[in-house]
């Protein structure tokens, strides 16, 4: 075996022009007693690659090395090839460079010698993996100046076998793998005389520290161990950006017991926020540790990915889970620090192989004596998980319960606090002991002598809520009228069962724990009709469509504009109620449990304003064209009595909300003529259009049921009582210039044609004939 002796000359240093070096290098001689190496001291003042490289005499290369280096680092060339093969005797030159600046030392080859033979080497030390586009093996220089190369060697499993990879000169190995997976390392130095340490430690791929460049058109991180892949959409940034992803070896403690945080990584840049409509994607290897055993039955598909806020993990929103290739995949707004977190479920599955009651239950250290709950109350132990840091379900933030005892909901079941004397339990509603898999959300309730189940393959459906707001129900006011009816009715015949909500027809409209609105609503008073009641879906008979109704035109409630006041819709949506001294509500006419679908001798879309519990039968008159008749009259006169009463109904045991009215009597029209002096008394008795006069006329034959693009609500297509004349009238205003076209395309539909003592005055009829005039 010969050796080298090197002598280091410098020759040359070269820097860009006008800029400072960053970089410095200078050469040292380290003796041994049978060889000198060549060792440059380099020293950067930030991390930055510098390239270490050895040329012959002829330019030849025999060696390259890139390496980054931050701060002070030493360099040796121990005269090899990258690979470990030596080189001649001989003149080189070996350079330092990186950017803005380049230094060349001459390098001699003197005399070649053999090495002492003073038995193998020590292990490598320092020895760790890192897994990027490629894998990179690294380790620290050794103090033994007789080793010369090192023998990196692979295994797909820590135990083996082993692969030789490469031979190699510098304490560093690229390798790429045959396929994604995680790898084992171990690296073996070789010295002078051939003798092999024993193998080092032995250290895994599972340590991801990746930066890749990605451009406006967005692109792809993927390491080689299939744990993570982040993808960054098109047009998420505007410019190159380098983002990262770092594993963190140690992740924070998931706060609580049964979330098993795998792996946790760093995205970066952090904070980076994306455009909602073009969300990052990231996706996640899990795997359930052995010594966690999961019950059998288990749903894997509720593993979930968390985010770490501040100082808990926090589950995000909905996770696709490929539960073959265990693998779970979210999508991002933001870049931080995420978690593939497997729940395991403490519910059902029960055996002398599992230790799962010990997540809910204390044998010697309960907090509650009662069942020996782990936490002090039921509810609290429950929130262990279902606070939004295990399961899948954050109960606790839809109760409101963030001060426990408390709700910051509108409504809500009374499990954070009793209301109206009354308190539940999780356990009212859920059964904690079975298996998901088994029980539809776990759902069970006591009807009054036994526990009703929901079997996934039998779904409980609207029994669930009526053996609490049936027949019997010993709740107070609405709470505690008996809602079953609701089978019957037009929303019951027509709203699907879904069987992830246990065909419980409620849930579509309700929230099951806590709403921001009343009634447990999905959404406010009329926009949780909306959600079904759309443009796009007719269902009022005589009618326009609904939502179209009340969208149609915005009332004008003032008269500070010198114009009329003109009510286009009734005022649902709080932008049209003043505050409250104007309101009705959707379900004042209409109880979304007992409609039906059509209206007959026995059946009515409509309920009594004062007690919603009971169908208000419009009888409405055979053969009458368009709904124009009937005692609808007497529906609408349950609110619109006279210009004074403008508290007809008032909120109560049947009454979900207060309906009001404006006195607008001291206002007046353009015509001179105040727009509100209809009186109950007169139209009954008196108008000659009423129910007792030659017309015999409904509300509904001039005035939509919700609302049109017409002031005071007037139909936009007329029907003649025979139904031999017809008429449209949309965008009416009530203003002078806009009379005549009411005259022609509302008036004169029934009335047939125009008087000739009229002719000279084609004015507003409503000038003389109105409510509460002699001659309407």
């Amino acid at each position: 075996m010969f050796y080298l002796a090197i002598a280091l000359v410098a020759t040359a240093m070269v820097t860009a022009p006008g800029t400072v070096p960053t970089v410095s290098a200078r050469n040292t001689t380290v003796v041994a007693p049978s060889h000198d190496w060549a060792t440059v001291r380099v020293r950067t003042q930030a991390a930055m690659p510098v390239t270490f490289a050895v040329r012959a005499e002829g330019g030849t290369p025999v060696f390259q090395w890139v390496h980054t280096v931050e701060g002070n680092y030493a360099f040796t060339w121990r005269g090899r090839t990258a690979t470990g093969a030596e080189v001649p005797a001989g003149r080189y030159q070996l350079s330092v460079s990186a950017p803005d600046y380049e230094k060349v030392f001459t390098v001699r080859v003197v005399s070649q010698r053999q090495g002492n033979d003073d038995g193998p080497p020590a292990s490598p030390q320092d020895v760790s993996a890192t897994a990027a586009r490629d894998n990179w093996v690294r380790w620290s220089e050794p103090d033994d100046p007789d080793v010369v190369t090192w023998l990196v060697q692979r295994s797909a499993d820590a135990r083996g076998p082993w692969t030789d990879l490469s031979t190699t000169a510098v304490p560093e190995l690229r390798d790429v793998p045959p396929a994604p997976g995680i790898y084992s390392y171990r690296v073996i130095a070789i010295d002078l005389a051939g003798n092999r340490s024993n193998p080092s430690s032995v250290v895994s791929s599972d340590n991801v520290a990746m930066a890749q460049t990605v451009g406006p058109e967005g692109g792809d991180l993927v390491p080689t161990t299939g744990t993570v892949a982040l993808h960054i959409p098109a047009g998420a940034v505007d410019s190159d950006t380098v983002f990262t992803i770092r594993q963190i070896p140690h992740p924070p403690d998931a706060n609580t017991n049964r979330t098993l945080v795998s792996r946790s990584f760093e995205l970066g840049p952090s904070g980076t926020r994306f455009d909602p409509s073009a969300p990052a994607t990231l996706a996640l290897a899990f795997e359930i540790p052995p010594e966690y055993p999961l019950p059998s039955g288990y749903p894997e598909d509720t593993t979930v990915v968390q985010v770490w806020s501040s100082d808990r993990w926090v589950t995000t929103g909905a996770a696709s889970v490929d539960v073959a290739a265990g693998t779970v995949t979210v999508q991002m707004a933001h870049l931080s620090l995420y978690a593939a977190a497997s729940v395991t479920d403490p519910h059902g599955g029960y055996s002398d192989s599992t230790n799962l009651c010990q997540n809910c239950h204390s044998v010697h250290g309960a907090s509650a004596p009662i069942h020996l709950f782990a936490r002090p109350t039921e509810k609290e132990t429950c929130y262990q998980c279902h606070d939004g840091t295990g399961a899948s379900t954050d109960i606790k933030s839809a109760f409101g319960e963030s001060v426990i005892g408390a709700s910051t909901k509108t409504s809500y079941h009374p499990v954070p606090t009793a209301t109206d004397g009354y308190e539940l339990t999780c356990t009212d509603c859920h059964t904690p002991h079975r298996l998901r898999s088994e029980m539809t959300e776990l759902l069970r309730v006591w009807n009054g002598s036994t526990w009703l189940y929901s079997p996934t393959a039998s779904p409980i459906g609207n029994t669930y809520c009526y053996t609490c707001h049936g027949s019997g129900a010993p709740y107070p006011g609405l709470k505690g009228w008996d809602y079953s009816p609701f089978d019957a009715s037009a929303h019951g015949l027509l709203i699907a069962k879904d069987p992830a909500k246990a065909e419980i027809q409620c849930l579509e409209c309700h929230q099951p724990h806590g709403s921001d609105f009343n009634a447990l609503t999905i959404a406010d008073e009329e926009q949780t009709c909306f959600t079904c009641h759309t443009s796009t879906t007719p269902n009022t008979s005589g009618g326009t469509n609904p939502y179209d109704a009340f969208a149609a035109a915005v009332n004008d409630t003032t008269t500070a504009d010198g114009n009329p006041i003109r009510i286009y819709h009734h005022p649902i949506a709080a932008a049209d109620q003043d505050g409250g001294t104007r309101q009705v509500e959707c379900v004042s006419c209409h109880n979304p449990h007992l409609a039906d679908q059509n209206d007959g001798a026995s059946t009515s879309k409509l309920v009594d304003p004062s007690d919603i519990t009971t169908k208000w039968i419009v009888n409405w008159d055979t053969g009458s064209a368009d709904l124009t008749r009937g005692d609808i009259a007497s529906f609408c006169e349950k609110c619109h009595i006279d210009p004074t009463t403008t508290a007809p109904i008032s909120a109560g045991a049947t009454v979900p909300y207060d309906i009001r009215l404006v006195d607008d009597t001291a206002s007046t029209d353009a015509d001179g003529r105040p727009h509100d002096r209809f009186t109950a008394a007169n139209w009954n008795n008196s108008a000659r259009h009423g129910p007792n006069g030659s017309g015999n006329l409904a509300c509904t034959a001039c005035h939509d049921f919700h609302g049109s693009s017409n002031a005071y609500m007037l139909k936009e297509n007329m029907v003649s009582p025979n139904g031999a004349r017809t008429g449209t009238l949309t965008n009416f205003d009530a203003l002078w210039v806009s009379w005549s076209d009411f005259a022609q395309n509302f008036c004169f539909v029934c009335h047939g044609g125009f008087p000739m003592r009229h002719s000279r005055n084609p004015g507003a009829c409503t000038k003389c004939h109105y409510h509460g005039s002699s001659n309407f």
